[in-house]
């Protein structure tokens, strides 16, 4: 299975969702799955796929079995990437932004870090 981000600059109705596909069927399963504004990073671990939302500010987690949102996560402006490892989720802040020049970086670079369940 692969995760998809649907984030176009157009007036799409599935701008702002995630899709799963089936790469042995090549299809889309299920619906398209709204996150936040601008989804740009995905990263799936131990059974939950977690979407990072440049544009919202938040990381989207989703079971992936179901493909149901558990939770949405607030975790700040100027987020680079996300990477988890089964227990922790790790969020990257990035040191600079072209929106936001004056913005400062995180001390140790990490906008967000939690537990993944």
């Amino acid at each position: 299975m692969v995760w998809v981000t649907l984030s176009g600059e157009d007036a799409s109705a599935d701008a702002g969702s995630v899709v799963r596909v089936d790469m042995a069927e090549r299809k889309v399963v299920g619906k398209p799955i709204p996150v936040g504004i601008a989804p740009n990073g995905i990263v799936v671990s131990d059974g939950t796929a977690y979407v990072a939302n440049t544009e919202s500010d938040t990381v989207t987690r989703i079971d992936e079995e179901s493909g149901a949102v558990i939770d949405e996560i607030e975790i700040g402006r100027h987020f680079g990437a996300i990477a988890a490892d089964g227990s922790t989720v790790w969020v990257t802040r990035r040191t600079s932004c072209a929106s936001d020049p004056s913005a400062e970086p995180h001390p140790d670079g990490v906008a967000w870090r939690g537990r993944a369940k």
